[in-house]
């Protein structure tokens, strides 16, 4: 390997996109109108005075009447002698009578005014009023997306030792760093990258071992948040850049051999769904190392 697997992180803007929708101004509503009585104005006769008769007492009336009366006729004579007349005064009487005279009916015009219809009110459904409404909405949010960089490779031709001449010797090993042995690293939020503390735990801790020819396993582990697929590739990185940062120590990558196991291996009930302090996911996401081979 002429240089390790890295990680590459790229931006990915929000994708944005704009939205046309129509919105309501005004709800629909309702108006209630008043539509006045319609009046008229009627003329009427009406009698005030029904027709009636009445008794006049006409009295008696007298009058005085000249009258010429003959006292002598004529007679004939040699002359004529003229009839002799006189007049007398006669004092006349009408007698006192009664008559019946109608008096007419006394009529007057009345005028009014009248209702013809009654007033009323009607209720007017008043519609929504709309507007076009153009927004822009998010159709995805902007990520961070890290792309694997493989490792460069190259060939090279050496020969290997097959069987070892001389004695062979064994050493003795601790079998405590049989099991799995956790290493003191606090690894950055979805980072793989060895900061200076943890290469000085791996220095104190890994190197001393390794110094004694034995094979070791790098195991990582993650915590359950994020999926399952992501959280076992970001492990198999970090195993990896341990790997990597013991082979720059000198240490023949054939005793090494790097496992990440993601979130498959909890420590404790912090699986998906259950909510838990920060440092109960700690606790899961750990780097750890084993004795494989003490030949």
């Amino acid at each position: 390997m002429v240089s390790p697997p890295t990680t590459k992180v790229i931006d990915i803007p929000a994708v944005t996109k704009e939205v046309e929708r129509t919105v309501m101004v005004t709800p629909p509503t309702t108006r209630v109108v008043e539509i006045p009585a319609v009046t008229k104005t009627m003329k009427r006769t009406i009698v005030a005075q029904p027709a009636t008769t009445t008794v006049l007492e006409i009295p008696a009336k007298t009058a005085s009447m000249k009258r010429t009366v003959l006292v002598t006729p004529p007679t004939t004579r040699a002359v004529d002698i003229p009839p002799v007349s006189t007049t007398i005064k006669k004092t006349v009487i009408s007698p006192e009578t009664i008559r019946v005279v109608n008096i007419p009916a006394e009529t007057q015009v009345m005028k009014r005014t009248v209702m013809v219809t009654p007033p009323t009110t009607v209720v007017n459904d008043i519609p929504q009023k709309t507007a076009p409404l153009t927004r822009t909405v998010l159709v995805s949010d902007a990520r961070v997306d890290e792309e694997t960089i493989p490792a460069i490779h190259k060939t090279i031709t050496k020969e290997v030792l097959q069987t070892k001449g001389g004695l062979t010797t064994w050493k003795e090993v601790d079998c405590k760093i049989v099991e799995y042995n956790d290493l003191n690293i606090n690894w950055d939020l979805g980072s793989a990258t060895l900061t200076p503390a943890a290469k000085a735990e791996i220095d104190a801790i890994l190197l001393p071992v390794l110094s004694n020819g034995v094979s070791v396993e790098i195991a990582s582990h993650t915590d359950s948040r994020g999926s399952a697929a992501s959280n076992k590739s970001l492990s198999e990185r970090r195993a990896q850049a341990v790997t990597n940062y013991l082979i720059a120590k000198g240490i023949n990558s054939s005793r090494i051999v790097s496992n990440g196991y993601g979130e498959s291996r909890l420590t404790n009930r912090c699986s998906d769904g259950v909510s838990c302090t920060e440092r109960d996911h700690l606790a899961n996401r750990r780097t750890q190392f084993r004795v494989i081979d003490a030949n």
